[in-house]
């Protein structure tokens, strides 16, 4: 049943998401961001902050993050970006805060949707198709992933920040509206395409709460364990998807 009502959930197409942490540095950055922006590839994004990664002055992007932790979200706020390429853009902000067990601000996952721009957008590029196999590898490696932060974090802190954990991944999946879910201690993911960005928008989440919890190192420490006892070719697909390098960076 909740398999089946997962895949029914919309991926969310066309609109631009960004995830950051409690700085204002950017944790996360999905395809349509890259094409919002007319970047390439998210190389240099992760771990800058957010003025600089989506083109404002530095006020702007310290009022939306402290408009989204004080009240928790922020709706249609209308901003101009400038891209890569140099171009304006008229785009609508909006966001979710996310908070831990003790209700500390932890992050804000932002939406962009486009309304203007003062040239063409570059023409989106072909995606090459995942095959059965590579998705099947791919799916196993997140879910053992979330399972080793969840274990780590029940065997340090106990059963609450697993729990809190659990809730952050359904509420940023929910609110990306990502056919991502865990309940009752199982992890389903019904996700037919686009599914490196999915998996890493999930991990870059719970990777974040947990170094924050109980420590960068630690969690280095569990997930290199992890690609330790990985097959080699599931390892290669994560790395292009750029998965692993969400816990070497912390």
């Amino acid at each position: 049943m909740i398999q089946g009502s997962l895949s029914q959930l919309p991926t969310g197409a066309g609109r631009a998401l960004v995830f950051t942490d409690a700085r204002g540095h950017v944790v996360f950055v999905d395809n349509n961001f890259l094409r919002l922006m007319s970047r390439t590839q998210a190389r240099g994004l992760v771990g800058a902050p957010l003025h600089s990664v989506i083109g404002v002055e530095m006020d702007v992007a310290a009022s939306l993050l402290k408009e989204t932790s004080q009240n928790g979200a922020l709706a249609d706020r209308t901003i101009e970006l400038r891209t890569e390429a140099g171009t304006l853009v008229r785009v609508t902000c909006s966001a979710q805060a996310t908070y831990d067990e003790r209700n500390s601000f932890i992050g804000a996952d932002m939406t962009l949707v486009e309304l203007e721009r003062s040239a063409p957008a570059i023409a989106e590029p072909d995606q090459q198709k995942e095959n059965a196999d590579e998705k099947t590898l791919l799916k196993g490696y997140f879910i053992a992933t979330l399972e080793a932060l969840r274990e780590l974090l029940a065997h340090i802190g106990g059963d609450r920040p697993r729990a809190q954990l659990d809730g952050i991944i359904n509420e940023t999946a929910n609110r990306s509206e990502w056919p991502v879910l865990v309940q009752a201690g199982k992890i389903y993911a019904e996700v037919h395409h686009d599914e490196g960005e999915v998996y890493r928008g999930l991990l870059a989440r719970a990777i974040a709460y947990s170094t924050g919890v109980i420590g960068g190192e630690m969690v280095r420490r569990a997930l290199s364990q992890l690609d330790g006892r990985t097959d080699a070719t599931t390892l290669d697909l994560a790395g292009r998807h750029g998965l692993r390098d969400l816990f070497q960076s912390q």
